[in-house]
């Protein structure tokens, strides 16, 4: 990943940060948590309003990505218990699965 604009120091002024996102991945949630804990770039990929002085040095600022995954594909009768779907070990439907968990991004 690379910042696309960077902050030139000794300048005072409001500024940007930008960030490119790789391809195959999504910016997580901005300020969801304590500032050492989240990212604070929205879904734009960008921070705005940086209130520079000159001569102070900011660091703080950072970005969070995830890569998208998925569960799913097929549900079977696991008929000899063994883990794999053997040969007349049919597919279930209309099997409802749940996620539960602590640390779960939902992206529609």
């Amino acid at each position: 990943m690379q910042m696309v604009n960077t902050v030139l120091r000794n300048y005072s002024g409001t500024y940007n940060l930008s960030f490119e996102k790789p391809t195959n991945y999504e910016y997580t949630l901005a300020n969801v948590r304590t500032d050492d804990l989240d990212s604070d770039v929205g879904t734009d990929g960008i921070v705005s309003g940086i209130m520079v002085s000159s001569g102070i040095d900011l660091t703080g600022y950072d970005v969070g990505m995830v890569t998208r995954s998925s569960i799913g594909n097929f549900v079977w009768e696991d008929v000899n218990g063994d883990g794999r779907q053997n040969t007349g070990e049919a597919g279930l439907s209309g099997i409802k699965v749940a996620i539960d968990g602590t640390d779960i991004f939902y992206f529609f």
